[in-house]
C-alpha cells in the first residue's frame, strides 16, 4: 500500500507542470530584408529564424516586439525587448557622426550626383553600391587634399556575420535588459 501511494504521489508529482520560462522579447523593426520584414501579418527573414531556434533551443516562447529605428536605443534600455536584431550595428558612417557630435540623418549625404566641388565641412558623404556576389563589402574613406585613409572589410559570405549574431545570443541569455554592444559580447 505505502509503495502504491508512493508511486501515485510521484506520479501527481511528475504530471504538475514546470512554471513556464518568461517569453523572449526580440525587438525588430520588420523592414530590413532578408534580415527582417512584416508580410502578410507575419514577420520572417534570416534574423527572426535565428530568434525563433534560439528561444525554442532556450525554452521560451518567442515575443517580436515592432520597434522603428530612431526609438531603438530608448526603448531597448526601456526593457520593451531583451535584444534586438534586424543587422544592428554601428554603422561605420553613423560612429564618425556620433565621434564628431552630429545628428546622423541630418548630416548625411547619400551621393553626391550632380554635385560637384568641396564638400561641406559638416557633411558625412555616403555611397551605396551592390555588385555581384558581394554581401559584405564596407569602406570608411577619410580624405584630405592629396591623400586618404581607408579602413575595410569584405565577408565573403553572410556565415561570419550569422556566427556573431548566434555569438551575441548566446553571451546575452539571462543577462539583464540593458544596453549591450559587441564590445561587451567580446569582451573587449
Amino acid at each position: 500500500m505505502r509503495r502504491a501511494l508512493a508511486l501515485a504521489v510521484l506520479a501527481a508529482a511528475c504530471l504538475h507542470r514546470r512554471p513556464e520560462a518568461p517569453p523572449l522579447l526580440v525587438g525588430t523593426s520588420a523592414d530590413y530584408p532578408p534580415f527582417s520584414l512584416a508580410r502578410d501579418g507575419t514577420t520572417e527573414g534570416l534574423d527572426v529564424e535565428v530568434a525563433r531556434r534560439f528561444a525554442r533551443d532556450s525554452g521560451r516562447r518567442l515575443e517580436l516586439v515592432r520597434f522603428r529605428w530612431p526609438e531603438l536605443t530608448r526603448d531597448l534600455v526601456a526593457g520593451r525587448f531583451d535584444l534586438a536584431l534586424g543587422g544592428v550595428t554601428l554603422r561605420p558612417e553613423r560612429a564618425v557622426a556620433a565621434a564628431r557630435g552630429q545628428d546622423f540623418e541630418r548630416a548625411k549625404r547619400l551621393a553626391r550626383e550632380g554635385l560637384v566641388g568641396e564638400r561641406p565641412r559638416d557633411e558625412i558623404g555616403i555611397v551605396g553600391l551592390r555588385a555581384g556576389d558581394a554581401v559584405g563589402d564596407h569602406t570608411v574613406v577619410f580624405g584630405g587634399l592629396g591623400e586618404r585613409l581607408e579602413l575595410v572589410h569584405r565577408a565573403q559570405s553572410r556565415d561570419c556575420l550569422a556566427r556573431g549574431a548566434l555569438r551575441a545570443a548566446r553571451w546575452v541569455a539571462g543577462r539583464p535588459p540593458g544596453l549591450y554592444s559587441m564590445r561587451d559580447v567580446l569582451g573587449l
